[in-house]
């Protein structure tokens, strides 16, 4: 037998039945008592042990102490995403902020090797729990037990009703089937090309964007994520095989929410079978307060400085600047960096 401590049920004692009721559990007392003897004496043992007259003490507590309850009960909703400076968290964070209201926000981030469970509650984030898993999450596709059973756990201990995932970097397709165990609707949103393609942006050994689909030619596509750079064969072969195991987590998704019209038809032009009823266009916003008067007019004989914002990479047009500042020749332009950059751009601009 089991007894599940989490769940209430209201029952109005001595409907049951009617006027019979207490005949029936008469004749019912006492078969039961013929066909086992200690049935009363084990069920009074089981009723006071600790862990139950724990429980029991607890409920009694809630029910007599309404008073404690303060504010409105809101849907628990977990968002797992993985540890990153980028636009993902802040997105997140944005996120958290503005239906605080409505939701109360737990957030499960992955840096693959240790596992942070964050609340949000009053307008601030604390660091509840951290997990440092014995063995780190090296491939999205992979089962990964101790992390499908953290997740579990966590779903639990903290009453979720539903996830939004946000990456499947540094976690696991476990996610899938831990959600449906617990019957908990997912949100996938969607911030780049990984599940079309672990280039993640979509571009070939020349870096020329392909769309998902192979240019013509042999080559090595750059691959940022270290574990899937060293498999060979991904242009034209393996990226097949990617997207038949990757596209279990868009089948588990109840709904996918893309920033733009095109990445949603990019993903159905490789993933036919995506539902519409499921896919939404909602932007990237943030809540920035409006800074006016910042920019300056070009000064005449002065050149005019740029300002780039951000972590400029090779897909972020890192190439096009360092040809841009080439061909100028420092003459016009001034690059001001805001943000990491990679090397080719170092003494470009000014950092």
């Amino acid at each position: 037998h089991l007894i599940d401590d989490s769940t209430y049920i209201f029952h109005r004692e001595g409907s049951s039945f009617e006027g019979a009721r207490d005949a029936l559990m008469k004749t019912g007392g006492a078969a039961i008592n013929r066909l086992y003897p200690h049935y009363d004496r084990l069920v009074a043992l089981a009723f006071t042990a600790p862990p139950l007259a724990r429980a029991r003490e607890a409920a009694r507590i809630a029910f007599e102490s309404p008073a404690s309850v303060t504010g409105t009960v809101r849907p628990r909703v977990l968002y797992l995403v993985h540890q990153t400076e980028g636009g993902m968290t802040q997105t997140v964070i944005d996120l958290v902020h503005g239906l605080e209201k409505n939701y109360h926000a737990f957030i499960l981030m992955s840096d693959g090797a240790n596992l942070s469970v964050l609340e949000f509650e009053n307008q601030a984030m604390r660091t509840i729990e951290q997990i440092k898993l014995a063995q780190p999450v090296f491939d999205c596709r992979l089962p990964h037990p101790e992390y499908g059973l953290v997740l579990a756990r966590i779903l639990q201990e903290h009453r979720i009703e539903f996830a939004h995932m946000h990456h499947l970097i540094s976690s696991t397709l476990d996610v899938c089937s831990v959600l449906e165990t617990f019957n908990i609707p997912l949100i996938l949103s969607i911030h780049d090309f990984f599940y079309i393609c672990p280039t993640v942006h979509l571009l070939d050994q020349n870096n020329t964007y392909c769309a998902g689909h192979c240019t013509a030619g042999e080559g090595q596509c750059p691959v940022p994520l270290q574990h899937f750079a060293s498999i060979p064969g991904l242009k034209h072969g393996w990226v097949v095989d990617w997207r038949n195991q990757i596209s279990r987590l868009l089948r588990a998704a109840d709904m996918i929410v893309a920033p733009s019209r095109y990445v949603l038809d990019l993903y159905k032009s490789h993933f036919p079978d995506l539902s519409d009823r499921k896919l939404r266009v909602i932007e990237h916003g943030r809540n920035l307060e409006y800074q006016g008067d910042c920019a300056m007019p070009p000064t005449p004989g002065e050149p005019v400085r740029v300002l780039v914002p951000g972590v400029i990479s090779r897909h972020k047009g890192a190439p096009f600047i360092q040809q841009l500042a080439k061909l100028d020749g420092g003459k016009r332009l001034e690059f001001h960096f805001l943000g990491r950059i990679p090397p080719q751009l170092e003494g470009v601009g000014v950092e």
